[in-house]
Formats: C-alpha cells, sequence, structure tokens
C-alpha cells in the first residue's frame, strides 16, 4: 500500500494565502483582488476554469424593505 503525500494546500505552501490575508487590504477593487487570487490559485496548481464571487451587502434602509412583491 503506498503511503499518502498531500499535494494541496496548506502541504503545499505557496504565498497566495498570506497574500490574501495581508497584501490586499490597501487594493480599492474586490473584482481586482479576485482576479489576482485566481490567477494565483492557476499558477500553484489549483486548476481554476470558472469562477464566481458572491457577496452580501447590508441594507442600511432595515429588513422591511427587503422584499420587492409588497
Amino acid at each position: 500500500m503506498s503511503e499518502y503525500k498531500p499535494t494541496g494546500w496548506p502541504h503545499n505552501r505557496d504565498e497566495t494565502p498570506e497574500w490574501l490575508v495581508n497584501g490586499t487590504s490597501r487594493e480599492r477593487f474586490i473584482d481586482d483582488i479576485f482576479t489576482e487570487l485566481c490567477e494565483r490559485l492557476r499558477s500553484a496548481g489549483t486548476p481554476v476554469a470558472r469562477a464566481t464571487l458572491f457577496l452580501n451587502t447590508y441594507n442600511p434602509r432595515g429588513r422591511e424593505h427587503e422584499s420587492y412583491g409588497g
């Protein structure tokens, strides 16, 4: 029986998690961060063919304006 050798993060360390946590704080646009993240993941060997970014936002008008049906 062959020995299991993990190949993905965190075993295959690269700079992507460090960059994501500490290197993006001054970036103004989330889409630029997301694009760079996908490029870094691909460079590290993660197969990324398509990616989607979802964001939850806060509605300052409150929950009573949440639905549009009345």
